[in-house]
């Protein structure tokens, strides 16, 4: 059985709401962070060797005997949205680190794109880069005495 309704079961027009009050899902936001099937391979022949493993499925050591390159991101891809807690976990040697240099361009993706805020960085000059990193993102340098298993 429902109850009758009264004025205070009225919705609010949309006006009525500050903005912060509405919920997350009726304001589309742009990712805060955004990687785009981004690759870095370690290596003076890195566009070959990342054909390679599309084309073939080779693997690190495989990249590594057939094209002297390191594979240090593989194809990555996600996003990061306002107040979400992205934790990137791995062994020793996996690419957390070499990803997180990715987000903040201390190196180069070798292929893809990465979109801070919306906008691409992979092609920022220095200042709008110092700009970036003095105001949008930054980076905690690991201390592997912190965790057995170091995640950013």
């Amino acid at each position: 059985m429902t109850s009758p309704a009264t004025a205070n079961d009225a919705p609010l027009p949309e006006t009525a709401l500050p903005e912060a009050a509405l919920p997350e899902t009726a304001l589309p936001e742009t990712p805060l962070i955004e990687c785009r099937s981004v690759w870095k391979v370690f290596g003076d022949r890195s566009r070959d060797a990342i054909a390679a493993i599309r084309a073939k499925g080779l693997g690190k050591r495989e990249v590594l005997s057939e094209f002297g390159c390191v594979v240090g991101v593989h194809d990555a891809s996600f996003t990061v949205g306002k107040g979400e807690i992205f934790c990137i976990m791995g062994l020793s040697g996996s690419g957390k680190s070499t990803l997180i240099r990715l987000l903040n361009r201390l190196i180069d993706p070798s292929l893809g794109e990465v979109l801070v805020k919306g906008r691409a960085i992979n092609g920022l000059g220095a200042q709008d880069l110092r700009e970036l990193r003095a105001h949008t993102i930054g980076m905690v340098f690991q201390n592997v005495a912190l965790s057995p298993l170091p995640c950013f």
